[in-house]
């Protein structure tokens, strides 16, 4: 290799031990390097905030528009008042279900929770929608999710009709 030695006395015809000495050479690699990790820290953070729940959104539901419910992480939540049981809100929820041409894939009730989940005919391989009553300490709450990336829409939808259906 012309012109490189490691022989500090030794002629520099291409002036490269100036620039060894000089302000050292930085590929682009080394040089962004620290922005690029920033910005992936920076993206993984927003996206990470936003899948935690820090995004959600409140509306009333039902048939007056008086009940509080919750879209938080894939899934919207609600809760009503003790004296409506929970196998009362599984009915309606299948009932609703059922109405919406869904197929019930799933059905476990006991007297503190329940799950349904519901397959419509056109869903593929990981598609479903599920809903869910169970025991709260001050009432009974339900859930209603569409799996597998969530539908605000879809399940204030169902949300009503299950709403109506018990009559609120």
């Amino acid at each position: 290799m012309a012109g490189r030695t490691d022989n500090p006395g030794a002629p520099d015809p291409l002036g490269l031990a100036a620039r060894r000495r000089g302000p050292r050479f930085r590929p682009f690699a080394a040089t962004q390097a620290p922005a690029l990790t920033r910005a992936g820290v920076l993206a993984t953070g927003l996206l990470l905030a936003g899948l935690s729940g820090a995004c959600q959104t409140q509306g009333l539901q039902g048939r007056n528009r008086d009940q509080q419910a919750t879209y938080t992480v894939r899934a919207l939540r609600t809760e009503l008042a003790p004296e409506i049981r929970v196998s009362t809100c599984a009915a309606a929820g299948e009932a609703v279900l059922r109405a919406r041409g869904f197929s019930i894939a799933e059905r476990t009730i006991t007297e503190d929770s329940a799950r349904i989940v519901g397959k419509a005919p056109n869903d593929g391989l990981f598609e479903r929608t599920i809903f869910e009553s169970y025991v709260t300490p001050r009432g009974t709450g339900m859930l209603v999710r569409v799996e597998p990336w969530g539908d605000e829409a879809a399940s204030r939808t169902i949300l009503d009709e299950v709403l109506v259906r018990l009559g609120r």
